[in-house]
Formats: structure tokens, sequence, C-alpha cells
């Protein structure tokens, strides 16, 4: 993640964060190892279609215990987390055009009932 052009609602922020995404029959494999600002360590993981159901995520995630994702167009995804049944985030993901940068807008509350409105900036390593 790159720091100095993202930006995140209070008590949500990240000192660090790496995603790796890799593609699977017909979706992807999608890891997550993060930071938070208080220290929190996050790791978490999901295998998903672009089919819009819901899939289970292992580990810690901050924003629940199933995930579903579909494409919007060529470059953008809609990833929608739950938690027990009820939607927390919805996240809109877009790669440039170089495929260099993936931008991410995460909206909603996590199940801690913190507001989420953070826009994560990813370069490509």
């Amino acid at each position: 993640m790159n720091m100095e052009k993202s930006k995140f609602s209070t008590g949500t922020g990240f000192k660090s964060a790496t995603s790796r995404i890799e593609a699977i029959d017909g979706g992807v494999k999608h890891t997550v190892d993060s930071v938070y600002i208080d220290g929190t360590s996050r790791q978490y993981s999901y295998a998903t279609r672009y089919d819009g159901k819901d899939m289970p995520v292992t580990g810690n995630s901050p924003y629940g215990d199933t995930t579903a994702i579909t494409h919007v167009d060529a470059n953008t995804t809609r990833t929608v987390y739950k938690n027990k049944g009820q939607v927390t985030v919805i996240q809109m993901s877009v790669v440039s055009a170089d495929r260099k940068t993936r931008t991410v807008t995460t909206k909603g509350t996590n199940p801690a009932g913190q507001s989420v409105d953070n826009l994560s900036v990813y370069d490509r390593q």
C-alpha cells in the first residue's frame, strides 16, 4: 500500500499493508497482510469467483466472515463483505490502464461498529 496516497477514516488507518491477488480458475485468491495504526495485525484471505456469491474469509478480516465479488467493467471490481449475513462494507477496486496501480475505495461500517471511509492505493510490486 502506498501510504502517502492513501486516506483513512478516523480509527481505521493502516501503518502498512500488502495485498496479493492471484488468478485462479474463474476468479481470484486474495491474501491481505496489514498492520493498523494501533498496532493490531490482520492476516486474512479468500478465494472467490466473479459470480457475486458469498465465499468464506479465513483469518481475522476487519470487515467480516464472507465476501462476494463481481466485475463492474474490465478494470473495476465490486467486493461486498458481510459479517453473519449482514453487509458491512463495500469495496470498489479500480486497476489503472497501465496495470501498475490499484485504487480501493472501502465504505460502510465494520463489525466493531466503526464507520469506514477509506481510500487505499496499492502500487504493483
